[in-house]
């Protein structure tokens, strides 16, 4: 069952499921088990241990609207299904306005408005302190299940996709109708899963700008696949990394085609499967460089060399591809940077994210001069 209190499922808030046989962790394969589906990344690399599929979610504790950017609180609702009233905050340059401003999306997981959801914390706080310095406005928001946002439904199961999106669509619409805001001069900005959704919205109502944070360029089944191959170990043989790319595909297909009850799993897997299918269902149809490539709309894209979330030579280079040629756009592989921007000196890994580093260090003041340059075109 989907948790939406997990911290960051790997790479685009997929329930990435590998099914059994594809090998044990000193890399030898069971080929007598029979294909079952076992969740491996829900909650990767969390000191918690996954929920039985039985279990009903935790219902979260809401907390109180206080600023935790130094802003304004905003609340507005969600232009989707199951709508839920969202709790955000506003932060504004000193001066007068209307000024730029920048919505920024947060990746999977429930994430509150200042990017942290304990014990991780992503540095959302550095990120609009340096574009307000660039003379932004900045808008966050709590997640579902996150900070001051419930989740809007008894049954999260039935949350796909497309609630999400329209979370974040109202947050969009709430920038651009704010009268301290111009809303010819409104920057979308999504962090991995939330880069796909700023294309999408981008897609619907153009913005001035875009800013992609280690997004996937691929569409969901291409991307996630390559995520349990980078879960397996080195020790793998090629046989078995085939083997472990076709089961991901065949379980995703089932999710997608609402084959789960015909999928050779047992009772707990099958409720896994269908806790997750309305997310897999409307998310795998977007292929966001398809989309990216259709926009005429400035965009700067960060990607880190060293992210095993979402590829760089796959998902960055599709969507470097994707922005060629186009007026006000820039691609920059980061050297040394992971999934989220921080220098890496070492292995990237799940575990090294409990280990709080600085933003890569072209990172911020990149952004900086590409933002206070599309201002000033």
């Amino acid at each position: 069952m989907r948790r939406l209190q997990h911290w960051f499922a790997v790479a685009i808030g997929l329930l990435v499921l590998s099914l059994g046989a594809a090998c044990t962790d000193d890399g030898s394969s069971d080929e007598t088990s029979p294909p079952t589906a076992t969740a491996t990344a829900t909650e990767a690399g969390s000191p918690e241990a996954s929920p039985s599929a039985t279990e009903a979610p935790p219902t979260p504790t809401l907390e109180p609207a206080t600023p935790l950017l130094g802003g304004e609180i905003v609340t507005f609702e969600s232009d989707g299904p199951f709508p839920v009233e969202i709790t955000g905050e506003l932060v504004t340059p000193e001066g007068d306005g209307p000024f730029p401003a920048v919505l920024l999306i947060s990746g999977s997981g429930s994430q509150r408005r200042d990017g942290t959801q304990p014990p991780f914390a992503f540095g959302y706080d550095e990120i609009a302190q340096a574009i307000v310095e660039a003379g932004y406005a900045f808008l966050a928001f709590d997640d579902r299940g996150a900070g001051s946002t419930p989740i809007g439904t008894d049954d999260p199961t039935q949350l796909g996709y497309e609630a999400l999106l329209g979370d974040a669509r109202g947050a969009y619409h709430l920038l651009l109708d704010r009268p301290e805001v111009d809303p010819e001069r409104v920057v979308l900005m999504g962090h991995s899963e939330g880069g796909v959704t700023a294309i999408v919205l981008a897609s619907e109502q153009p913005p001035a700008g875009l800013v992609l944070m280690s997004s996937p360029g691929r569409p969901l089944v291409e991307v996630s696949v390559d995520q349990v191959l980078s879960l397996m170990p080195d020790t793998a043989t090629e046989e078995q990394r085939r083997l472990a790319a076709m089961q991901q595909r065949a379980v995703l297909q089932a999710m997608i085609e609402d084959r789960i009850d015909d999928y050779p799993a047992t009772e707990d897997e099958r409720a896994v499967m269908h806790a997750q299918a309305a997310y897999v269902r409307e998310l795998a149809p977007y292929d966001p460089a398809e989309l990216l490539a259709g926009l005429e709309v400035p965009t700067l894209i960060f990607q880190g060399d060293k992210d095993f979330q979402v590829l760089p030579d796959k998902d960055g280079a599709a969507l470097a591809a994707a922005i060629e040629g186009r007026a006000g756009s820039e691609y920059h592989l980061l050297e040394n940077a992971d999934h989220l921007l921080w220098d890496e000196p070492l292995d990237s890994s799940i575990n090294r994210y409990l280990q709080r580093r600085p933003f890569h260090p072209d990172f911020l003041p990149t952004l900086q001069r590409w933002l206070e340059a599309l201002a000033g075109g």
